[in-house]
């Protein structure tokens, strides 16, 4: 697998840097979605957008039945997954008569080890909605059919129609084990514009994505209010470290926390004990963050106005607009390091695939698939939950325009995934409960930044290593 250690992953294969006026690309399909908002923002939109049709080529007949989806985004979740699930359960049936589907919810931290178990007793979903950190683990596991024939009767939606970087989650060894239709997504750093304006600081997205460490905690501080010595409002929350959070500080510096070979950690260094003395200044020294305590809801606290700042995700901006509208909010890239480190995030996708095993309800739950993820369904996505697609022709699209014209923000998804590095996946489901006794330590002080680093790197290396012996 390459590595993307501080590559612009979106700005290849021609789609270039993704300014606010260029977006990024998304062409149109059918007629333009009606979006309802509160207030009415008259867009100019110069292009044409030529209508595409697409036909899809499935088997003249296709015996429908109900087909069992593995998701781990549930409708009860907030207001705008009601609203998307409600819609997708409607209009499937309606679309394809004598189809149906059964969702069923499994919390993202248990789907890997109950697929894994389901592909163990052969008693699989039709479809499986499955995060690009654990593609690896599952194709080493042989638990996901290839795609790659049935992708090629529907270019509209095959790999080539993505963001190239999908291709870096979906594709391996040449077997396209999912089709890519969430994301961008990236992890960044999610901050209250009010407080920022109230504290003095200047809270435009063009600004803040210059910042360096230092400026941060300038900042940090600045956003703090305290009663005593008791935090009211912390700057910015810091939190137990993962993979993907140490990572984002790694490419901050322009260091990486894989190896080369993906066959171990490299944060045994300057750059890795950078990030944990960071951290713990900003906890224990500046003091400008809520104490660490179990099961901390860090949205929650943020929502609730007790931090001005804190690490989040693009997957974010809908639900917050969703659940509670016009909160004052926008995202930035993590900071540079000072000496010569550059903004960063990690960005990644997200697919839908059919299990190896799955071979009973196998047309229709491509046609699924194919359906879910083509332009028009996107399209709704972005109506209903204001998410953002894979597909390149869903950024010159109109519907797009007017909904960055309304939610600006949704713009800053595609832009900050231009600096955006590895999301870390391997061998996830083994390696994180395995190291997370160190964050902790380090954290908490009960273990020094560098034994925790030595241990974390010694424990990772044979994870990796078994991980990356592939199983066919």
């Amino acid at each position: 697998m390459r590595n993307l250690t501080r590559r612009k992953l979106l700005a290849t294969a021609g789609v270039g840097a993704l300014g606010v006026a260029g977006a990024a690309a998304l062409g149109g399909c059918g007629e333009t979605q009606v979006v309802e908002v509160e207030k009415v923002v008259t867009v100019e939109v110069e292009k044409v957008v030529e209508k595409i049709v697409t036909q899809e080529a499935m088997p003249a007949q296709i015996e429908r039945t109900e087909i069992v989806f593995w998701d781990w985004w549930s409708p009860s979740a907030n207001v705008i997954n009601e609203a998307w699930f409600d819609w997708l359960k409607e209009n499937y049936s309606k679309e394809h008569p004598g189809g149906s589907y059964r969702l069923q919810v499994v919390p993202f931290g248990e789907l890997p080890v109950k697929f894994q178990a389901a592909v163990a007793s052969g008693d699989v979903p039709d479809v499986i909605h499955f995060s690009n950190s654990w593609s690896w683990d599952f194709f080493r596991f042989g638990a996901l059919r290839p795609l790659n024939d049935l992708a090629k009767t529907r270019p509209d939606i095959d790999i080539d129609a993505h963001f190239p970087v999908t291709a870096f989650y979906a594709v391996h060894k040449g077997d396209l084990v999912g089709i890519p239709f969430e994301g961008p997504d990236s992890e960044i750093t999610m901050y209250n514009t009010d407080m920022f304006t109230e504290a003095g600081l200047d809270p435009d997205p063009n600004v803040v994505k210059n910042w360096t460490w230092d400026d941060f905690d300038d900042a940090a501080a600045k956003l703090t209010i305290r009663s005593g010595d008791e935090i009211d409002r912390g700057g910015y929350l810091v939190k137990v470290p993962d993979p993907r959070h140490f990572a984002v500080w790694m490419y901050t510096q322009n260091g990486s926390l894989y190896t080369e070979l993906h066959d171990g950690f490299d944060i045994n260094n300057e750059k890795g004990l950078n990030v944990f003395n960071h951290l713990l200044k900003l906890l224990y020294e500046d003091k400008v963050s809520l104490p660490l305590v179990q099961g901390r809801n860090n949205m929650n606290e943020f929502l609730t106005s007790k931090t001005a700042m804190f690490q989040a995700g693009t997957w974010n901006v809908g639900s917050i607009e969703g659940d509670v509208p016009g909160f004052p909010f926008d995202i930035m890239p993590y900071p540079a390091h000072p000496d010569g480190g550059s903004p960063a995030v990690a960005t990644w996708m997200n697919m839908l695939g059919i299990p190896a095993k799955a071979e009973k309800n196998l047309d229709q739950a491509w046609e699924f698939i194919a359906w879910y993820t083509d332009m028009e369904r996107s399209l709704k996505r972005l109506q209903i939950q204001n998410k953002t697609s894979t597909l390149l022709a869903f950024y010159e699209t109109p519907e797009w325009k007017i909904s960055v014209a309304n939610l600006p923000q949704l713009q800053r998804i595609v832009d900050v995934a231009e600096v955006g590095g590895e999301r870390p996946g391997r061998a996830r489901t083994e390696l994180e409960p395995a190291i997370r006794p160190f964050w902790e330590a380090v954290m908490l002080q009960e273990m020094s930044p560098e034994e925790g680093l030595q241990q974390i790197t010694d424990t990772v290396k044979p994870i990796l290593e078994e991980s990356s012996k592939v199983e066919t």
